[in-house]
């Protein structure tokens, strides 16, 4: 049996999440933008970090802020494509 089979329905409970800019100079002429993501629900922390290499898409991720809406408790469901959703009780974690 995969990993994944055996974690996909254990519950994550998320109680609020926060969002955090990061800059790195890389080079001379490349600033490095980044955000860590906080999830945090039942005394448990975790982060993430979204690494996408345009630093406008950043900015304007971290000017919305925590907008989503992700309190409540979830199973997790990896499937391929362009973003982050939730839907019914369900957190599809999509991938590019």
């Amino acid at each position: 049996m995969a990993l994944y089979d055996l974690v996909r329905d254990l519950p994550l409970v998320v109680e609020r999440y926060g969002l955090e800019g990061h800059e790195y100079l890389a080079r001379a002429d490349f600033l490095r933008k980044t955000t860590v993501i906080r999830l945090s629900g039942a005394g448990e922390e975790g982060l993430g970090e979204d690494v996408t290499y345009d630093g406008g898409l950043q900015e304007a991720q971290q000017a919305r802020g925590a907008v989503l809406p992700l309190a409540g408790e979830w199973t997790l469901r990896w499937n391929r494509g362009p973003s982050v959703s939730g839907t019914g009780r369900e957190l599809e974690l999509r991938l590019p």
